[in-house]
């Protein structure tokens, strides 16, 4: 089954965000987060602020033309692809981030030409650090008639994103966590609460990283950082850029 550029765009951001992480010793077993289920791209999404549309081609309705078949990734980037270009301040202060870019795709399957039509939060370097990643991107180009052509262009996300570790508490039902609420966040004031909250809500955790005790569940989890929506002039950390506070 064909996955959609905006659909692989959020995997990638998550795939990015676990190997992104600064190196640091192992856990414990006992404290090594585990899963009855592994829905990482529905965490992405949530990360992502839970809209789970893919983004158009060409950033609009396709009004393809008989015969034309548009741009599709032919290699998704490898999260140490992303890592490589994340914004070095933005990455040291834990802040995630985004860009949208709008590519030419060449018959060999290139990027070409791409300027970047949106970033947030702005200020970070974001927009460079996609426009940096660009050249390494690789497309299915656009054919007319079975034939490639220079004539394809693409708007694809890229995402750069945090990763981090909530804890929550949790009433358990029938052996799944319900009305959880997050009481530790790693780093804190990132958003990543509510983002674990929702992906754990009605889940059944099993093997190490939870515990029950008096019929609560504590649960521990590796959680992707929301990406700051941010007000146009908005000075609030991160909004602000670096200097902000």
């Amino acid at each position: 089954m064909m996955m959609s550029i905006g659909a692989i765009s959020w995997i990638i951001a998550f795939a990015a965000a676990m190997a992104g992480q600064p190196v640091e010793p192992a856990p414990a077993p006992a404290q090594a987060p585990d899963w009855a289920e592994q829905p990482t791209a529905d965490m992405a999404l949530l990360a992502a602020g839970g809209d789970p549309q893919p983004v158009a081609v060409r950033g609009e309705p396709a009004k393809t033309e008989p015969g034309i078949v548009e741009p599709d990734w032919a290699e998704v980037p490898t999260a140490h692809q992303i890592r490589a270009y994340f914004p070095p301040e933005a990455f040291a202060r834990k802040v995630s981030g985004g860009a949208m870019i709008h590519c030419r795709v060449t018959a060999k399957g290139r990027a070409s030409g791409c300027v970047v039509k949106s970033e947030t939060p702005p200020g970070w370097g974001f927009g460079e650090a996609a426009l940096r990643l660009a050249p390494g991107l690789r497309f299915r180009p656009q054919t007319r008639d079975g034939r490639p052509t220079d004539e394809g262009d693409v708007t694809v996300p890229i995402n750069f994103t945090i990763h981090g570790t909530v804890v929550l508490d949790c009433a358990m039902d029938h052996g799944r966590a319900r009305g959880c609420v997050a009481v530790e966040e790693t780093p804190p004031d990132r958003g990543m609460g509510p983002v674990a909250a929702a992906f754990a809500e009605g889940r059944r955790p099993r093997g190490h990283g939870f515990s029950v005790r008096s019929g609560r569940l504590r649960w521990r989890l590796d959680t992707p950082a929301p990406i700051p929506q941010c007000a146009e002039g908005e000075t609030r950390f991160p909004c602000g850029g670096p200097g902000s506070r």
